[in-house]
Formats: C-alpha cells, structure tokens, sequence
C-alpha cells in the first residue's frame, strides 16, 4: 500500500465557517459556490459534489443495506404527462409524451459539499 499525505489544519474559525489555506475564515456557506472568497481560492477547491470509488460496478443496482439486514430499494417515481399526441378510437391508439423521473440512493457513493439550499 502506498504511503499518502493528510493535511490537517488547526484552525480558529467556528464550526460554521470554513478555513481556508491561508487560515482565513469565511462563511460555510461561501465554500462551493463558484466564487472565490479566499485569497488562496481554497474555497473552491475540491468541490466536487460526488465520488465516485474506482471499485463502483454501474452494472449492479445499489442495495439498500440497513441495520436490520438488506431491504428492497426504495425509489421513487414521477410521471409528468406532457401531452396526447395521438389518439385514434377506431385503431385503439393512444400517443402520450411524458417525463419520467426515478429517484433512489445509493450507498455505494459519498456525497461532498452539499449546501443546505439546494
């Protein structure tokens, strides 16, 4: 196994704050937003909003792993009907154009820097 740095930082800032590289504080909230409000622009470094591990296999679902053992994924659905395009009684068709949106988590990824309002 290779050897990797760890950067440790010893910081004045408060829990809601973020410290940059230089030891500047600025608001949590500052950190991620596309803005550079440290001087050193840590604030906007790693920002990434998912990793992904080098093991992830998108050919398996996720597994809804819980302390009681595996459950069935929860997903949920959405169905935006968009409109009718075609309707035909006497060939009994019906044309819809419709959104479907599945939404699910997966365990098998982290999640970094999401802000509260959004």
């Amino acid at each position: 196994r290779e050897p990797k740095e760890i950067y440790l930082t010893l910081t004045r800032c408060r829990e809601d704050e973020f410290t940059c590289n230089n030891g500047m504080c600025i608001d949590i909230e500052k950190r991620c937003n596309l803005k550079e409000e440290c001087p050193d622009k840590s604030d906007e470094s790693f920002c990434w909003t998912v990793n992904i591990p080098a093991t992830y296999e998108t050919s398996l679902p996720p597994a809804n792993i819980t302390k009681s053992g595996d459950m069935p994924l929860l997903v949920y659905m959405n169905i935006l009907i968009q409109s009718f395009d075609n309707i035909s009684m006497k060939d009994m068709v019906l044309g819809v154009m419709f959104r479907l949106n599945l939404i699910w988590r997966d365990q098998r990824l982290q999640y970094n820097n999401i802000r509260t309002d959004q």
